[in-house]
C-alpha cells in the first residue's frame, strides 16, 4: 500500500477516494469522437504509459486487504458532468 497505516488503531476507519477516467452517457448523445470522451481516454492512456494504470474499484479494495483491513465497503459514486450549451 502506498501510504503507511501503522498509526491507525484496530477498529479505525479509513477513506480512500479516486477519480476514474471513464465517462459515460445516459441519453445516447456521447459519440466516440466527443472531445470530453477523447480527453478522458487520453488521460487513461497517459497514466498507463507512465506505469500507473487508471484506478479501478477492485484495486483499492485489494490495497486495503493486503494491508490487513477487514470489513471493507466499496461505494461507487457517479457525478453528473454537463458539457456544451444548455
Amino acid at each position: 500500500m502506498p501510504f503507511r497505516v501503522s498509526c491507525l488503531k484496530p477498529g479505525a476507519d479509513i477513506e480512500l477516494a479516486e477519480f476514474g477516467t471513464e465517462i459515460e452517457c445516459d441519453d445516447g448523445t456521447l459519440g466516440g469522437s466527443d472531445a470530453a470522451k477523447r480527453n478522458f481516454e487520453r488521460q487513461a492512456e497517459a497514466m498507463t504509459a507512465m506505469g500507473r494504470s487508471p484506478i479501478q474499484d477492485q484495486i483499492l479494495k485489494d490495497y486495503l486487504e493486503s494491508a490487513g483491513f477487514v470489513d471493507i465497503q466499496v461505494r461507487i459514486i457517479g457525478y453528473l458532468l454537463r458539457f456544451g450549451m444548455g
